[in-house]
C-alpha cells in the first residue's frame, strides 16, 4: 500500500473543506429564505468555526495514537498498522479543519465588504 504524501493529503483536505463550506453556504441560504434577518456570510463563518473546533478535537485525538518510531508504524509485510492509519486520518482532519477555518475567515471578510 502506497504511503500518502503531504501533497495528496493537502489536496484531499482542500477538497473536503470546499465541500463543507459549500454545504454551510446551502444551510445559510436556507436560513436566509426562512428569515431574512441574518447575513449569509457571517452564518457560513459561524458554521465553519464550529466545524473547525470539532475537527481539531477529533483530529488531535487521532494523531495522538501515532507510533513514535517508524518500525512500529508498519507490519512485517509493509502494511500500516491501525494506529498509524488513524494518525494519517487525523492529520487529514487537522489540515481540513485549518483550511475550513481559513475559508471561514474569507467569508468574514466578504461579510464586512458586503
Amino acid at each position: 500500500m502506497a504511503r500518502p504524501g503531504l501533497k495528496s493529503t493537502g489536496f484531499r483536505a482542500l477538497a473536503s473543506a470546499s465541500v463543507l463550506v459549500a454545504v454551510d453556504a446551502g444551510i445559510a441560504l436556507a436560513a436566509l429564505f426562512a428569515g431574512a434577518t441574518q447575513n449569509v456570510f457571517f452564518t457560513v463563518a459561524d458554521l465553519t468555526v464550529i466545524e473547525f473546533a470539532v475537527m481539531l478535537m477529533v483530529g488531535g485525538c487521532m494523531m495522538a495514537r501515532q507510533p513514535l518510531n517508524d518500525e512500529a508504524r508498519y507490519d512485517e509485510d509493509g502494511t500500516p498498522v491501525l494506529a498509524w492509519r488513524a494518525a494519517l486520518f487525523g492529520r487529514g482532519l487537522l489540515l481540513t479543519g485549518v483550511l475550513t477555518l481559513v475559508l471561514g475567515a474569507l467569508f468574514v471578510v466578504f461579510g464586512f465588504i458586503v
